[in-house]
């Protein structure tokens, strides 16, 4: 993946908001005593033509994966983590789907869950 030109390209700022809004704030709607983050992946599916596949079952071109360590927001039970990724320059022009899988454990016995959220985005 080669970064874009410039870090002000309206397509870098356009999916950065967009990733943000869709998961910087993870809500805990109640303490967990047993919880832990284990990862995150960002994918990028493009997907001019609108027929992009769920992201439950391909996140597409990997922008990120690694690990998810968020802190407390000073809000509630809110925590955030910013990620800052590439949309890679030979993306096409088009709609797309920004995914991003977050695996983490919890509860008593530690049960595995996966959350899985998206925004689509336009590539300009």
């Amino acid at each position: 993946m080669s970064p874009l030109a410039k870090p002000t390209s309206p397509r870098l700022q356009q999916a950065l908001l967009l990733l943000r809004e869709a998961i910087s704030q993870s809500k805990l709607p109640y303490p967990i005593i047993n919880f832990d983050e284990i990862s995150v992946a960002i994918g990028l599916q493009s997907c001019p033509d609108g027929s992009c596949n769920p992201t439950n079952e391909y996140l597409g071109t990997i922008l990120y994966q690694g690990p998810y360590t968020p802190q407390p927001s000073g809000v509630g039970t809110n925590l955030f983590q910013n990620f800052t990724v590439t949309i890679p320059s030979s993306t096409p022009s088009g709609q797309a789907i920004l995914g991003v899988a977050n695996f983490y454990l919890d509860g008593t016995g530690y049960t595995p869950n996966l959350n899985v959220v998206n925004e689509t985005l336009t590539i300009a």
